[in-house]
């Protein structure tokens, strides 16, 4: 994929990025997942986008250039994560609701001790605990997830 990709309809993208994998290189090994549920946020016309009310430093990623993954911390103990994808002097980005591991799946239990397999990736906040992403870690640098 390269980033002609995400420079859509932000709605297209999201429904698009449905079955698309994504891969975290951990300390401990790779997580390889395939993604299954997203949901878009378009930016100045969604009130429920994080980027609604304009430019923060907590949402300046998403104005920026596609590719980026923009992951923001929610309700003070979870965090979340956007693609950002929107067409060219728009804004806006898919958040990554769910996904079913593809490689793997001991790593995922291990950052998710004790919880069912059907439950390990299908949320939002359970997505970034299994692939281990936070805002420390490589992925949330603003670095591109497309080179």
């Amino acid at each position: 994929m390269d980033r002609t990709f995400l420079e859509q309809d932000t709605l297209w993208v999201a429904e698009q990025l449905i079955g698309c994998y994504l891969v975290s290189r951990t300390k401990t090994g790779i997580i390889r997942v395939q993604i299954t549920e997203t949901e878009a946020y378009k930016g100045g016309e969604d009130p429920a986008s994080r980027v609604y009310r304009g430019i923060t430093p907590r949402t300046q990623v998403m104005f920026g250039k596609v590719g980026h993954l923009n992951v923001y911390f929610i309700y003070g103990m979870y965090f979340c994560m956007n693609v950002v994808a929107h067409r060219l002097g728009s804004v806006g980005g898919g958040l990554l609701r769910g996904a079913k591991p593809i490689e793997g799946i001991e790593l995922i239990r291990a950052n998710r001790p004790g919880k069912p397999d059907r439950t390990l990736l299908n949320g939002p906040a359970k997505l970034t605990q299994g692939l281990i992403i936070s805002k420390n870690s490589k992925m949330a640098k603003s670095e591109p997830l497309l080179h």
